[in-house]
């Protein structure tokens, strides 16, 4: 699958990623992602430290940050055939920042798994949707992911939230992070290489872009 967003299944696909030299405040107890951090420090994963609060929102020209928000996790699948997008996790944006609640692990249905030896990885992406608007949670059929394209109003673009299951890694770029949550920027592909691969990044960098989707560049991961 061609991951830049909504590729096969309406071009849904994408993920986050980011820069390595910042801690991973990435979730809290409760799996919350947000800027402000708790007590702890920096970590990452399962066990990160709170982190309450909110990332920020941040309008393309010509765009607004609109005053209340909802806010969903879209989960690319492509390690079968067909690739598929899992919504699972949701918040809430105010005042141009934005919360998002992941209580529990993602279902194994939302992570890409590369078989045994291998631990499952998560990539979602961050959509913003009009105050009141709601995904039903679980695999995104064809209809529900048009009326999320249509319907959206930003997303978290060059940026995702990532699961890591325990275990060695299948994907070059998924040692970097640690088991359980964390948050990513995307790097480019080098010169002659398909894909380009994530880096860890604190959670409070993860940026969601106010804009049409079709107006944000999404990474293409493998």
């Amino acid at each position: 699958m061609n991951n830049r967003f909504w590729s096969t299944v309406a071009r849904l696909g994408a993920v986050c990623a980011l820069a390595l030299a910042a801690p991973l405040a990435a979730c809290s107890q409760d799996r919350s992602v947000g800027n402000e951090g708790g007590a702890g420090g920096g970590g990452g994963g399962a066990n990160a430290p709170d982190t309450h609060g909110g990332g920020p929102l941040a309008a393309n020209p010509g765009k607004t940050v609109p005053a209340h928000a909802q806010v969903e996790v879209i989960w690319s699948v492509s390690s079968g055939s067909p690739d598929y997008a899992y919504a699972f996790g949701s918040g809430e944006a105010s005042g141009g920042t934005y919360t998002v609640s992941l209580p529990d692990p993602p279902p194994a249905e939302a992570l890409n798994s590369y078989g045994t030896g291998f631990g499952d990885i998560g990539v979602g992406i961050i959509v913003l949707l009009p105050d009141g608007t709601s995904v039903p949670a679980g695999k995104v059929s064809d209809a529900t992911m048009n009326d999320i394209e249509t319907k959206a109003i930003g997303g978290s673009a060059g940026y995702a939230i990532i699961y890591k299951g325990a275990g060695a890694s299948k994907l070059s770029w998924s040692s970097l992070f640690p088991d359980g949550y964390s948050c990513a920027k995307g790097v480019p592909a080098k010169p002659g290489e398909t894909f380009d691969t994530l880096e860890p990044v604190d959670c409070s960098e993860v940026v969601i872009t106010v804009d049409s989707l079709n107006n944000l560049e999404f990474n293409n991961w493998g």
